[in-house]
């Protein structure tokens, strides 16, 4: 099947040749117009996942500083209450020298 005949008028294969270049010229629009904004749409999408992601970990990471910093201050509470003792021990090893 050809899509141009011998015996089509001139109108004819200008109408059909509009036609191709016409369907190509639709294609080349997609690709340039359309479809870019198709795909910053799932780029969108997939930073948005990222986004959310992030401020998961951002939170995780929130609650395990406030626990470090907690449990440092309890070990550091520790410190202060064994160097007590150390100090108190000292004295009474002295005092019964």
């Amino acid at each position: 099947m050809n899509f141009f005949k011998r015996d089509d008028g001139v109108l004819d294969v200008i109408t059909k040749a509009i036609t191709v270049v016409s369907f190509i010229f639709g294609i080349w629009i997609y690709f340039h117009t359309i479809h870019p904004v198709f795909q910053k749409e799932s780029e969108l999408q997939d930073l948005r996942k990222d986004k959310v992601n992030i401020q998961t970990d951002n939170e995780r990471l929130g609650k395990e500083t406030a626990k470090i910093k907690n449990d440092l201050h309890i070990q550091t509470e520790k410190i202060k209450d064994l160097n007590e003792r150390a100090g108190n021990l000292s004295l009474e090893i002295e005092s019964k020298n």
